[in-house]
């Protein structure tokens, strides 16, 4: 359940990066939240007390959203992007 949870959520995520330079920031937040956020959170409920690795593959999809929004790239560090309204809760 989780590896198509993850698969999808990637999908919707590389669909949202090919539009991002054509939409506004106000949009591009609300495509994540629509198509991501919502999916992530049911994933969330759906594992909780599950295996770490479960919950590991949620938070590296939730840290790809937080890097689409604020243009990061993978091995740039930033707090902000990875900060507390973006961490999968346990």
């Amino acid at each position: 359940m989780s590896l198509k949870l993850c698969q999808a959520v990637t999908a919707a995520l590389r669909q949202i990066r090919s539009v991002k330079r054509s939409v506004t920031r106000p949009v591009l937040l609300s495509l994540v939240q629509s198509l991501v956020s919502t999916r992530l959170d049911y994933g969330n409920a759906t594992l909780a007390g599950r295996s770490g690795e479960l919950t590991a593959r949620l938070q590296s999809v939730l840290h790809a959203a937080a890097r689409l929004i604020y243009s990061k790239r993978k091995y740039e560090h930033n707090a902000t992007a990875h900060g507390t309204a973006l961490v999968v809760c346990t």
